[in-house]
């Protein structure tokens, strides 16, 4: 009896689609001469700013509504091309009860700046959603390191997700050293 897989077509989706894994400690300490300058930028953003990380909740959600929407704004939402990011806040936060998600606020002055939502599987965080408000120097950084040391800290490693063919996500993706690229494939059957 043969297998059902022996006429399968294997479909590798590319580099745009492999997702960026990340080892956790690797992450945090930013070591080496190549990220001498995120480590500054976080120490500005930790020296300069009175902020205040908050764990997401459902009665705080709408905060990263606050957020989405200035960042969409400065972006004339010329980086909605492949799905509305309100569109997947609202199921977000219309399920927030029943998904397993969880994340964190970063406030500055009672104001929300920053915020990140992801995923626990196993000993991997997936990364689902982030977005920082401009005008803060390292703010970028900070949330993950923020939302890493709070709200996902048993986690082992960190999944951001593909670039999508985007290339200043993907330079945004490569700065972080990648532990590993995982690439993805489809079968036909």
């Amino acid at each position: 009896m043969g297998s059902i897989f022996e006429n399968a077509i294997i479909h590798h989706k590319g580099t745009d689609q492999a997702d960026y894994l990340y080892e956790i400690t690797d992450f945090l300490n930013l070591s080496g001469k190549k990220s001498r300058h995120k480590r500054e930028n976080y120490n500005k953003f930790i020296n300069n700013y009175d902020f205040v990380y908050k764990e997401l909740t459902k009665e705080n959600f709408r905060d990263c509504f606050s957020v989405l929407t200035k960042w969409c704004k400065t972006k004339k939402c010329i980086y909605c091309e492949y799905a509305c990011e309100h569109a997947v806040l609202h199921y977000i936060s219309r399920h927030y009860d029943s998904l397993p998600v969880k994340g964190g606020i970063i406030y500055e002055n009672d104001l929300p700046i920053a915020f990140f939502i992801g995923e626990i599987v196993g000993d991997c965080l997936m990364g689902y959603h982030q977005k920082t408000l401009h005008g803060y120097t390292g703010i970028g950084y900070a949330i993950y390191i923020e939302a890493l040391k709070n709200s996902f800290s048993e986690c082992k490693y960190f999944n951001l997700g593909p670039d999508i063919g985007i290339e200043g996500l993907r330079q945004f993706k490569r700065q972080f050293k990648p532990y590993t690229l995982v690439e993805k494939y489809i079968m036909e059957i």
